[in-house]
Parts: structure tokens; C-alpha cells; sequence
């Protein structure tokens, strides 16, 4: 049965910043998904971001199961109604948080930024949405994609995401960067809670 909701598809041209990048984890996705992906689990990911202090959970609720190809529903995490997970509907978790992060503006000059946003998670296809946004008028979306594969005859977990933001253009070129650099630095340290 399909909700009423709508799911708005996503207008890549509408961003005017990126990040892409992939990391591989030596364990499982079994064990891997919950911890990177499940967003009851997320403070420990968010503050592996050197520039983010201070992380709050907020409410979790259900929303409807959304469709994944060919590109993820926008805004869908932030305001998909929230649904009963009864077995009526097939239902995702989601949960709401704020962040803070301290913006590098100028040497010396840095801004403390007050984050809002929303993650949802899909435990069988194995993906997780994120989706954030400031007063100042930045927008993030975050898509997480979970593959596993055997090498060495281990179970390995390819994790890749994908950022698209939306900023002021008089500060796309400090968010670009900053997004470009926070983002690696984050993943490549993603391997610490697995060791």
C-alpha cells in the first residue's frame, strides 16, 4: 500500500556543492551497518568529525519505506509524515538530532553552527539517508550506501556516500572545501569504531 506522501525526487542541478568518497571496512556488513548506518547510533559517527563537538538526539519515529532508485527521495528524511509501524505499511526508522560545528571562517575566526537534521535507515537494502540544515542557510543531504564483499576470504564492507548541499554563493567556495576535507577526514576514521 503506498502513502499519500509524495516523495519529490531529487533535483541534483538545485545543489551547488559536493563530496563523494568510499572507504572499505574489514567486517562484515552485519556488523558494519549497525553502527554506521542505524541513526540510534550516529553520535558516535558524527563526532569523528573533527569539527563537530557536540551532537544531541532528539525524537525517532517510522516513516514510510521510500523508493531507492533511481535516486533517493528529497527532503524525505527531514519530512516524510511520520507512520505507526504496525506491518500495515512497510516502515523505516528515523531519528532527529542537532549538531553543532565550529566553522573555520577566517584564521582565528571561528563560528559555533547550530545543526538540524534528520537520518533514516533502511535495514534490507542497507542504506541511510541524512539530511541537515543550518539557520544560515546551508542544506545537506547524505546518502549512504552499504555493499559487502569477500577478499582474502574475509567479509569486507564497502561503505560510499555521497553529499549534495545547497549554500549561500558568497560562502560556497569555504563550505565546498571544508565539506571536500571533513568529509575524507570522517570516513577515513570510520575504521576506529570496529577496532
Amino acid at each position: 500500500m503506498k502513502d499519500a506522501y509524495s516523495e519529490p525526487k531529487l533535483d541534483e542541478a538545485a545543489y551547488n556543492f559536493t563530496s563523494e568518497y568510499s572507504v572499505t571496512i574489514n567486517c562484515p556488513i552485519s556488523e558494519v551497518f549497525p553502527i554506521l548506518g542505524h541513526g540510534d547510533k550516529m553520535k558516535e559517527v558524527v563526532l569523528l568529525y573533527d569539527r563537530c563537538p557536540e551532537f544531541k538526539y532528539l525524537n525517532t519515529d517510522s516513516v514510510p519505506r521510500p523508493t531507492w532508485e533511481p535516486t533517493p527521495p528529497a527532503n524525505f528524511a527531514r519530512e516524510a509524515p511520520s507512520v505507526p509501524s504496525d506491518g500495515v505499511q512497510p516502515t523505516i526508522s528515523r531519528q532527529f538530532f542537532t549538531l553543532y560545528e565550529e566553522v573555520h571562517i577566517l584564521p582565528g575566526v571561528v563560528k559555533r553552527v547550530e545543526i538540524n537534521g534528520a537520518q533514516v535507515w533502511d535495514v534490507d537494502a542497507k542504506i541511510a539517508l541524512y539530511e541537515s540544515t543550518t539557520a544560515l542557510g546551508v542544506t545537506v543531504w547524505k546518502f549512504k550506501k552499504f555493499e559487502e564483499f569477500e577478499e582474502d576470504g574475509k567479509r569486507r564492507t564497502r561503505v560510499s556516500e555521497r553529499i549534495l548541499g545547497k549554500c549561500s554563493r558568497w560562502v560556497r567556495f569555504i563550505v565546498q572545501s571544508e565539506t571536500q576535507r571533513g568529509h575524507r577526514a570522517q570516513m577515513d576514521r570510520y575504521h576506529v569504531l570496529f577496532s
